[in-house]
């Protein structure tokens, strides 16, 4: 009857005699396949700040009236970092919500990202107040919207 966990929604399992480690590592890649379904807590169509809107359905950025031009990458790491207001997303957690799954760069293409972003939405770069670093852990978004 060791189909019926698998009936149950099961999706791997050990068998007796096992090791800690291989224990462990199956465990941790359980876990890495749910962190990903990441479950966004601002569900809205555009989000608004002063100058700065962001409409999610058309892919466009607009500061002052005037439409900015993101790459395709940058308009969804920005966009992972809306919707998810308040959470500090490492390197790898962005490049996992918000890039393809293929994704085959170093981790730091996100550093580059980030100040890409900066320069077209900042009026600051160098103070930013929408996209944030938090020194040791990674970014978060800093504005608030309606």
């Amino acid at each position: 009857m060791w189909w019926m966990g698998w009936a149950l929604v099961a999706d791997d399992y050990v068998t007796k005699p096992f090791g800690l480690k291989e224990l462990y590592a199956r465990v941790e890649a359980v876990l890495r396949r749910t962190e990903s379904d990441l479950v966004p807590l601002v569900k809205r169509n555009s989000w608004r700040n002063g100058d700065l809107v962001i409409d999610f359905e058309k892919n466009e950025v607009r500061k002052k009236g005037i439409s900015l031009t993101l790459t395709p990458s940058e308009l969804k790491i920005l966009s992972v970092l809306i919707k998810y207001p308040g959470k500090v997303f490492t390197r790898e957690e962005l490049i996992e919500a918000a890039l393809d799954k293929s994704f085959a760069g170093y981790d730091r293409a996100i550093d580059s990202h980030i100040k890409n972003i900066r320069k077209k939405v900042e009026d600051d770069p160098k103070n930013p107040v929408y996209v944030r670093t938090i020194p040791g852990l990674g970014y978060k978004f800093g504005g608030d919207g309606d």
